[in-house]
């Protein structure tokens, strides 16, 4: 495990600490956790790593969808799906909820890249990440971001 943290300031700035950040997993989904208060910057980290991937699609917070997939332009970076899972409606997460969203299939699919949103939610042992984020605000606005890679 090892783990990267840096502060920024807009999202300008954290698209520039973002891109080749995440590695793919060649087992299945590259699974990204994404922590922090509300208002955060969950959504907006999202957002900003869609741009690296040239995902040509809005991007906006799937809270009343609870997922949404996105196509990915850019496959020659290895991933051709980009998932984005907002679980904050959602009291408890467990297997049953997973696979009623969908997301099974999409864990088999070494071509995907999952970002999920208050994974706080889901069962321990339910679903496991590649990376986890925790985006903390600072007292002057800023965000320190610190990335914990697992191994696969």
């Amino acid at each position: 495990m090892s783990n990267k943290v840096f502060t920024v300031k807009n999202s300008e700035d954290l698209s520039s600490h973002l891109f080749g950040l995440f590695e793919q997993n060649k087992k299945g989904a590259t699974v990204i956790f994404l922590s922090g208060d509300l208002g955060a910057g969950k959504t907006t980290f999202v957002q900003s790593f869609s741009k690296t991937l040239d995902v040509k699609s809005r991007v906006l917070s799937p809270t009343f969808n609870i997922l949404k997939e996105h196509s990915i332009e850019a496959v020659e970076k290895g991933f051709r799906k980009m998932v984005h899972i907002d679980l904050y409606r959602i009291e408890h997460v467990g297997h049953r909820e997973l696979e009623s969203f969908g997301v099974n299939e999409y864990l088999l699919d070494s071509s995907v890249i999952m970002f999920v949103e208050w994974p706080e939610r889901i069962e321990e042992n339910v679903l496991t990440p590649n990376y986890w984020v925790n985006i903390l605000i600072q007292n002057d606005g800023s965000r320190q971001i610190t990335i914990k890679e697992y191994e696969s």
